[in-house]
């Protein structure tokens, strides 16, 4: 091998060739078990007024899954589909209610009735600013690989997409509708635009 040929060695150095001086500590019981209680001794009040801090938060939690069922007149919540917690005692607290009413939506050719439902709550206490109102959904799994995957990225770029196209694609099992003896495809296709969540919520500060 001449001189210029050049090569791909590490320079032989301790850090290169891995020579470096290391310590691996021996674990044994009068190491370990003073560890841990150093560390139990030191997060044991952190976790202590976390737990404080979280008892001190006002919460109401309503399922209104059955509230299409309710009819036009209020009803009260079942036990089960709510929950309060308050950091003070509280008095005497109303159940909450709810009621649904169709509501007619107007589209641009076309029109269509919904449900409309009102849940009605009664805060026993004044809570500290800031309040926020979250919504949870049940049996929603958008982070599942299947899902993820569950669309046709050429129809949503706007090309045209036939039976034959879809049929075995990633939108499966939502990609083809059957009405009788013919087949025709679905726009848009796959799980994560037939599970699409367009709620909207109202909030009343001083209803009548």
């Amino acid at each position: 091998m001449s001189a210029d040929t050049k090569t791909r060695k590490s320079a032989n150095t301790a850090f290169k060739q891995q020579r470096l001086k290391a310590w691996q500590p021996i674990l044994t019981p009068k190491t370990v078990l003073p560890t841990f209680i150093l560390v139990g001794i030191l997060f044991a009040p952190i976790g202590g007024l976390l737990l404080w801090a979280s008892d001190t938060v006002a919460e109401v939690v309503i399922d209104y899954t059955q509230c299409e069922s309710a009819g036009p007149n209020f009803v009260p919540v079942p036990q089960d589909s709510f929950s309060t917690s308050f950091p003070g005692k509280v008095g005497s607290f109303e159940p909450p209610a709810f009621r649904a009413v169709p509501s007619v939506q107007e589209g641009l050719n076309a029109s269509w009735t919904t449900t409309k439902c009102t849940v009605k709550f009664t805060i026993p206490e004044t809570m500290k600013q800031p309040v926020f109102v979250y919504y949870r959904l049940s049996n929603f799994y958008q982070n599942h690989r299947r899902y993820v995957k569950s669309v046709d990225a050429k129809q949503l770029s706007g090309a045209v997409r036939t039976v034959a196209d879809l049929s075995g694609g990633t939108c499966d099992p939502l990609a083809v509708v059957k009405e009788g003896d013919a087949q025709y495809p679905i726009y848009p296709c796959g799980l994560i635009a037939n599970s699409v969540f367009n709620g909207k919520y109202y909030q009343w500060l001083h209803p009548n």
